[in-house]
This record gives C-alpha cells, structure tokens and sequence, in this order.
C-alpha cells in the first residue's frame, strides 16, 4: 500500500463484509527519530482497533536487527482466555463482574515495524498479518451485558442511542444510558471515522458518498478550516427552482468546534436541505474571515446548482448577512421570524438591559467626578469588524 491511510482504509472495508477475515499488507513512512520501532507497532495494534472494533492483546515481543515485532491476539478469542486471577492488593474488595463473552475467531495479529535493505536510510516498513475468523461483536464495557451490546450492534446503522436507551433498558434495567450512548459511539466509529483529524474524517466519509454528495474545492486560507458540500441529488433537481432559502449555523457539536453552516431552500411549502459548511477561523487574523470564508462556499452553492433566490432567511448574524449581499444582490434580506420572535422574549425577560445608550455629556453634567474620556465595558468598538 502507498501509505498508512490507503491500508487501513482496505481494512476497515475487509472487516465490513466479511466473516472470515486474512489480511496481509505493508506500507514505508518516514522515520520519526521520536518515536521509535516498538512504539511504532504500539501505535498500529491500536489504530487496528480503533478501525476494526477488536481489540488486540499482547502475546509476546521479538527484537528484530532492525526493528521490533509483537504477536498479538483477539481479547476475546475463547481459546486465548486465560484464568481470572483476583487481585492481592490489602483491602481489596472482590466483586462479581460480567465479563467479556468470548468466541472461536481464531485470531492472529503480527506487527513488525523495521528498516529493509531496500528502504532508503530515512523510511522504514510496517507490515501487518491479521487472521480474524469470526464478525463478532466489538469490544466494550464489560459492565454491560453482552445481550444489551448484541442489541447495540446489530441496530448500529438503523437507530441512534435516544432509540435504543429506552428499549434495553425495558430488558435490562441496570444499564444506564451513558452506557448506552457510550458503547454506540465506539461500536459505530467503524462505520464513519475515517481519520483522527476531524476535517480529514469528514472528506474521506463524503467521498465515500459521491453519488449523493459534491464536495466542493474552496481555496485554501491560512488559519481557516473548511470543508462545504452539497447535497447534489436534491440540489440539482431542484435547480432553477428555489426563491427562498434560509442560512443558518449550530456549534458545539464538536470537540474541534468547529461551526456547522446551512443553506436550506424552499419549495412547494416545504424546505429542502442544498448544502453544508463546517468551518472553524479561530486561528486566522484577517480581517472579514469568516464573512470572506462563507461567500467562497455560498458562491459553489450558486453556481454550481443555479440556485438564485429571491429571498434570504437569515438570524441577524452580521457575516450570513453581508455574505448574502455579496452573492445574491438582487435578493432580499430578511430576518427569520422565529430567532426574531425568541430574541424579543429573551430580551424582555431580563429585569435590566445592558446595552442602554451612554451619552457621556449628561453622566457628567448630573455626577462632576465621571471622567469624560472613561468608557463603559459593552460599548461599541468602532474599529471592530463584524464577521
């Protein structure tokens, strides 16, 4: 394989379709003088896991002339189970835990990270031998009956957690739904995380997806991450047609936060949803950032899909709004009613309003000791840039 990505990749794949699991493969990366040939193959045994759900043991380490290999096994490979041995710490206390179930998969896994003859002196090669004979279920906690993760794992692509927390527990009343929500996660890993990086994640799941999705190529800016897509099969027929969309953006929706951009629109009394953006400009110092990074996606969106409306649905967010100006300057903006309607109420039930005009000639004309030049915290920069 050309490269770590490209293996791994294969397989995840391999393990999505088949029961009976043989794999063998290898890829050369560059030397990293930090870590070195052991902790290479540390590292592979756990990307392994993460990629195929079973998690790997150790068997036992073989120090190569140039490099390092470690034998490894299935956790939960019945002929590999060893006997329970209860801790003999003082004041311990022994408790009867579920423990992992167990299954014939015949397992194997050799990992050996070293420098060939072939490779230049800067390369090395890691090889991977995987036999894995049996698609059983994940690891997971233990502290979950093997039965509730069965359930877990079969209904992984057809239902979310909030589906299943309600049905186990009516079956199992001692698991909670942070396991529930736990165990989901890390079963369903496989089948959307392609990469640790988020934003790589993302473009290799969409493109995995191309029959449905275009995933547009916006220029690159230093300090702004970006990754817009569209959703081509509702787009395209509906091209020519839409006069009202509606932008919006949530956060909070991810340990990068990194900010989620729609554009909806509508037809027939009903909206559709065009396009995607996550985008993140924490580390970019231009100005206008996230106004210029929005107006490089939304123009994708018109061109690509002769979307031309006539109206723009926006929250009164200040860059959404010279976006929109800048793309459709025919269009007409306004504000949505249900943000206008819910700033309103919120504004009205607070006792005290902290954006009351300061007029500084009057403070000091009624209090002599008000300092002129003295601004209060809150007022309006205006050499701030919105957006």
């Amino acid at each position: 394989y050309k490269d770590s990505q490209s293996l791994f990749m294969e397989l995840r794949r391999l393990f999505k379709i088949l029961k009976k699991v043989s794999f063998y493969g290898h890829y050369t990366s560059p030397v990293d003088p930090l870590v070195n040939e052991r902790e290479q193959v540390k590292m592979t045994a756990f990307e392994i896991w993460r990629v195929t759900g079973y998690r790997f043991i150790v068997k036992d380490h073989f120090t190569l002339k140039t490099g390092h290999k470690t034998r490894f096994w299935c956790c939960q490979d019945v002929s590999r189970k060893g006997k329970a041995r209860p801790s003999q710490k003082e004041g311990i206390r022994h408790r009867d835990t579920v423990g992992m179930k167990c299954f014939d998969c015949h397992s194997t896994l050799v990992v050996s990270c070293c420098q060939r003859a072939s490779d230049s002196i800067d390369q090395r090669t890691l090889s991977i031998h995987l036999e894995h004979h049996d698609s059983h279920m994940p690891y997971f906690d233990v502290a979950m009956p093997a039965e509730a993760a069965e359930i877990i794992r079969d209904n992984l692509e057809w239902s979310t957690p909030s589906t299943l927390v309600p049905r186990i527990r009516r079956l199992f009343p001692n698991v909670t739904s942070k396991q529930v929500h736990s165990a989901w996660s890390e079963m369903s890993q496989i089948l959307w995380k392609k990469d640790e990086n988020q934003l790589t994640s993302a473009k290799l799941l969409l493109e995995e997806f191309a029959e449905d999705v275009d995933i547009f190529d916006v220029e690159e800016v230093d300090g702004v991450e970006q990754v817009c897509w569209g959703i081509k099969r509702i787009a395209k027929s509906l091209r020519r047609n839409i006069v009202e969309i509606a932008l919006d953006a949530t956060y909070n929706t991810n340990s990068r936060h990194l900010e989620l951009y729609s554009i909806l629109g509508e037809f027939d009394n009903a909206g559709f949803p065009l396009s995607y953006c996550l985008l993140s400009t924490a580390t970019s110092i231009e100005i206008g950032k996230r106004t210029t990074a929005l107006r490089k996606w939304a123009t994708c969106v018109r061109d690509k899909y002769s979307v031309v409306p006539h109206f723009v649905h926006v929250d009164k967010d200040m860059a959404e709004i010279s976006m929109s100006k800048s793309v459709w300057p025919m269009a007409k903006i306004q504000l949505c009613y249900w943000h206008l309607r819910k700033a309103v109420r919120e504004r009205l039930s607070k006792s005290k309003l902290t954006t009351t005009p300061y007029k500084v000639a009057r403070a000091h004309k009624e209090f002599s000791f008000i300092d002129i030049a003295f601004k209060p915290p809150g007022t309006p920069d205006s050499n701030e840039h919105e957006g």
